[in-house]
């Protein structure tokens, strides 16, 4: 990459103070959302309480009014994103896969900080929505006033212009080059409890437009896209959408409750096929595909899940969960030495 705007802004970390500490009423807002149904993160239901890990990231984003701070919100989602956009000549943007590591847990009053950075742009190519580039926005992010690690996370964004695209799409779907699941793929044997090794869980979800809005609230995010229909039309898509940290918390509660009981996620990586709107009838499907105990004894479990709409696969997870492993560790109480997601 030679162009000195662009390596400018490789170069460039932006630190983030999170406005918002985590609070019972947060946690409780995030796990309606998500259809969390573990005791573990639902305050009225245990003292000891932990946040959802995966609710980590909506914390480091910034309250979108203050009386301090009057006028409109000073930036939405990543700043330095916005910049590369911008220096690249994309009129648009939007999220084509995401990874999650988790480290630390989160208890009340806790704030969040990050560090962000552009990791890493690829050469411009042909997609279906118009010649676009990807490009990895990266927040490393820990617990405020230390330097205790909390999570890790990767948006891996497409930069486009539909002005130059062959056609003009109703729907943003992975360029040519990349090969689409197979939704025959999966076996037939379905059940909606707890699953062993191999044995596919499954779960169904309505989506409306209420749905796609809790989700966006529960995590902080405000992209018109995701809640306003006029703006997900010019993005290319038929209606709003599931934002990306939603999708990361359905499925990988999916995926927890397919590894087994008090699974606790250590990472996710997500990719997006094709947007999920209102009027979907959404199909999880979660499949242990395999486990291993690590060196210093967590038992840890390899989950596939894929989001089907109408039998096509819109979206695929893999997640990596710890259940108890073989001395009877709760992974919960697992410390820094031990949780290596």
């Amino acid at each position: 990459m030679t162009d000195p705007a662009v390596e400018a802004l490789l170069a460039e970390r932006v630190e983030k103070h999170g406005e918002v500490p985590v609070s019972s009423g947060d946690v409780l807002r995030w796990s309606e959302a998500h259809r969390e149904t573990s005791a573990r993160h639902w305050p009225d239901r245990t003292a000891d309480w932990v946040a959802p890990p995966l609710m980590v990231t909506s914390l480091v984003r910034p309250l979108e009014w203050r009386p301090d701070r009057p006028g409109p919100p000073a930036h939405r989602g990543s700043g330095l994103h916005e910049q590369l956009k911008a220096v690249l000549g994309y009129p648009l943007g939007i999220a084509v896969g995401y990874e999650l590591e988790l480290h630390g847990l989160l208890r009340e009053g806790d704030r969040v900080d990050a560090v962000e950075r552009i990791a890493s742009v690829a050469e411009e190519e042909p997609t279906r929505l118009g010649p676009g580039r990807r490009w990895v926005v990266e927040n490393r992010c820990t617990v405020a006033g230390t330097d205790e690690l909390v999570a890790i996370e990767r948006f891996t964004m497409l930069g486009y212009d539909p002005a130059r695209a062959p056609h003009h799409p109703t729907e943003p779907r992975p360029d040519p080059s990349e090969a689409r699941p197979d939704p025959t793929e999966a076996g037939s044997d379905r059940s909606g409890s707890r699953n062993d090794q191999n044995q596919l869980r499954v779960e169904e979800l309505e989506v409306t437009a209420v749905v796609i809005a809790m989700g966006a609230s529960a995590n902080r995010v405000w992209t018109p896209a995701h809640l306003d229909r006029d703006a997900a039309r010019a993005a290319g898509v038929r209606d709003v959408f599931v934002d990306t940290s939603t999708q990361v918390g359905l499925l990988s509660g999916v995926a927890c409750r397919a590894a087994g009981d008090d699974a606790r996620p250590g990472r996710v990586v997500l990719r997006m096929w094709a947007p999920i709107c209102p009027g979907d009838r959404l199909c999880m499907e979660a499949r242990v595909a395999d486990e291993q105990v690590d060196d210093v004894g967590v038992r840890w479990r390899s989950v596939d899940v894929r989001a089907l709409v109408g039998g096509a696969v819109h979206s695929t997870l893999t997640a990596r969960v710890a259940v108890a492993g073989p001395d009877g560790a709760v992974p919960w109480s697992l410390g820094a030495d031990r949780w290596h997601p």
